[in-house]
């Protein structure tokens, strides 16, 4: 089964972004309106910041346009254009972070011996896959911890 990323939840991620930085932007010239010293120092470093920042998450946001899981024998996770493979087997542990009451927050991540795939809240159907996966690591692979917050995530379906 294939599972690709919400382009409405992506879209949302990057609008919210860009409303921290103008917000950012607008206060920090307020501020320099405000201050009495003409310096450019740090009103200027604070902007650099700002930009720097928004690329980076311009950049990590746009990424995930990109990003599917296949889910059949093993897991494939698909990312600009590259590939990862994980067999269930493979598979160390499963761990959960972030919290329901907190939005765009939830995250999955799969851990093998030296790769990791995060499968997090703009997937479509995301607790679907979580609880897919986790049943399978049940099934094929009784070595893999898996984390009690996770399953009782998945189980509550809360």
């Amino acid at each position: 089964m294939k599972y690709k990323k919400s382009t409405v939840k992506v879209v949302l991620l990057l609008i919210t972004c860009c409303l921290i930085v103008l917000c950012g932007g607008i206060a920090c010239y307020m501020i320099k309106q405000n201050s009495k010293h003409s310096t450019f120092g740090g009103f200027g470093a604070i902007m650099v910041a700002y930009i720097v920042f928004f690329i980076s998450a311009f950049l990590k946001i746009k990424a995930q346009f990109t990003q599917t899981i296949e889910l059949n024998d093993k897991i494939v996770f698909y990312d600009s254009g590259s590939e990862l493979f994980i067999q269930y087997s493979e598979i160390e542990k499963l761990s959960y972070s972030g919290t329901k009451f907190v939005p765009m927050s939830e995250i999955m991540t799969i851990h093998s011996k030296d790769k990791k795939i995060y499968i997090d809240f703009n997937f479509l159907e995301y607790r679907k896959i979580w609880a897919e996966i986790i049943n399978e690591c049940q099934k094929r692979n009784i070595d893999c911890k898996i984390d009690d917050k996770l399953i009782m995530r998945v189980c509550r379906n809360a």
